[in-house]
């Protein structure tokens, strides 16, 4: 549009004091924020030529009015996301197809270009610190995001959702804290509320994780897939027929590592210290096989899934056996450690059920990991050495 063709009204002094003519000249360009930053700015000149001044201000006073009557007949007032999963108040925000914003001074600030609304409040069991589940649309396809409520809070730290691809720019991130902080206050009750946790295991008064009715994870996403191997899947009596026969043989090494992966579930309630069991040999001798059938008395035995592999940190192992908590830790292939020579240490560690104490960018402390559970792991050499500490060498070792 070109803005210099447009031509502005001789209005006089009383059209700007007493009448709404200039105001309703300008609103009319509401849909354009370049055209009517231009337009009122020339009008503000004009109204300052004619002894009146504020006139912006006063246009944004006109223009609330005009948005505030339109609501009841143009549908504002809630959520009009196409495919939303659910309908909530909006208050003075726009929120439909085109995006999120909301009408201030004389201008539209958008928050985001894209449907976006809170859909789930989550609160942790273990530390009671609260989630939001955020519902966005790009491209007619729904997706989900758990974020932190600090994070929704700060436009800073906001701008993290940019990863999981909501849209949301340093010049935007304010106006989106205020939205999501709006919706939620209005629509408090209709939010639905859930319980979440982060980790497997017992939870005191609630049962055992994952099975705690109507839970939500909201962990790391890095242990979705951890936590989602812990199901029921395939036949029950096939899978009791291979465990009777595998006791019932010689081997006593998956035999083993079979009543190590129930009892792990027992460390905890019989407040024992977490044990290692480590079965190692040459090639070929069947330890990851092993390592399987111990892993699928829980969960998925697929490698990558809940087995994991040596080839991490001991902050990693760490994170592992805290998530795990009173589910075996299953750690395959000792020989591709990153670092043998402190792994002694490591077993120190593990076994303490204890997690190091760290500091936050805060102040203060994290909450200390700690878990009750077995480790299970395997090898081709063994996990000590003759220089290992007496506590460490007394763990189960099997060599096979």
């Amino acid at each position: 549009m070109d803005i210099e063709a447009i031509q502005i009204p001789n209005y006089t002094r009383e059209d700007y004091l007493e009448g709404t003519a200039p105001y309703e000249f300008l609103y009319q360009f509401a849909g354009d924020p370049f055209v009517l930053e231009r337009l009122a700015q020339r009008m503000g000149e004009q109204a300052r030529r004619l002894r009146v001044y504020g006139f912006k201000r006063t246009f944004g006073e006109y223009a609330k009015k005009q948005q505030a009557l339109l609501a009841p007949t143009c549908g504002q007032g809630v959520t009009r996301f196409a495919g939303q999963p659910l309908e909530l108040a909006t208050g003075p925000w726009r929120a439909d197809g085109e995006g999120v914003a909301i009408f201030e001074g004389y201008r539209e600030m958008e928050a985001c270009n894209h449907p976006i609304l809170p859909v789930m409040r989550l609160v942790n069991i273990d530390t009671g610190v609260e989630k939001m589940v955020l519902a966005f649309c790009k491209g007619g396809r729904w997706r989900q995001i758990t974020a932190e409520k600090r994070t929704l809070a700060s436009r800073r730290e906001i701008l993290e959702l940019a990863n999981a691809g909501v849209a949301v720019t340093s010049e935007t991130a304010g106006t989106l804290v205020r939205y999501l902080h709006d919706i939620e206050g209005l629509n408090y009750e209709q939010i639905p509320e859930r319980r979440s946790v982060g980790r497997l295991g017992w939870i005191e008064g609630e049962g055992f994780s994952p099975y705690v009715e109507e839970l939500v994870f909201d962990g790391d996403q890095s242990f979705r897939p951890f936590f989602e191997s812990v199901r029921t899947r395939g036949e029950w009596e096939s899978w009791l027929a291979v465990a009777r026969e595998v006791r019932a043989g010689e081997g006593i090494a998956a035999r083993m590592a079979l009543a190590a992966s129930f009892a792990s579930a027992l460390v905890g309630p019989l407040g024992c210290l977490p044990f290692f069991l480590h079965l190692w040999g040459g090639t070929e001798t069947g330890k990851t096989v092993g390592l399987m059938l111990a892993a699928s008395v829980w969960a998925d035995p697929e490698m990558g899934r809940y087995i994991h592999t040596f080839n991490s940190t001991a902050v990693g192992r760490e994170r592992s056996a805290a998530f795990c908590n009173a589910l075996p830790l299953i750690l395959d292939e000792l020989q591709i450690a990153k670092d043998k020579q402190t792994f002694d240490k490591d077993i120190y560690l593990l076994a303490e059920g204890v997690g190091r104490t760290r500091g936050t960018r805060e102040g203060g402390t994290d909450r200390v990991p700690t878990w009750h559970n077995c480790i299970l792991t395997s090898g081709e050499m063994p996990i000590t050495s003759a220089f290992s500490g007496g506590g460490a060498v007394h763990l189960s070792l099997i060599p096979i």
